[in-house]
């Protein structure tokens, strides 16, 4: 599994998601349901990323967390191409 910048709207006023995240607990246990589990970041993080991957790493060690340099959050304006040659390539060789 592959979460590409993940966020969970971590800050106190949950002013982005709302009731989303209501009641929503992390499963720490997903990771043994899958091949393995990378998250993927860019090195110019949003602030909200960032905590989120924190907490994500907390709960989970054996997160594998990837920094991608000049990808933003990973949106066509930011990358400028639809191209993401970094997520293809896990992809292709984990499902080896």
């Amino acid at each position: 599994m592959v979460l590409v910048a993940p966020w969970t709207d971590p800050l106190e006023d949950k002013k982005y998601a709302n009731e989303m995240f209501d009641g929503f607990k992390l499963d720490q246990t997903f990771p043994e349901r899958t091949q393995g589990t990378t998250v993927l970041i860019s090195k110019e993080r949003h602030p909200d990323v960032e905590i989120t991957v924190g907490i994500l790493k907390k709960e989970i060690p054996s997160l594998d967390v990837r920094f991608i340099p000049n990808m933003g959050h990973f949106t066509m304006s930011d990358m400028k191409t639809e191209e993401f040659p970094e997520l293809r390539d896990l992809l292709l060789n984990s499902s080896q």
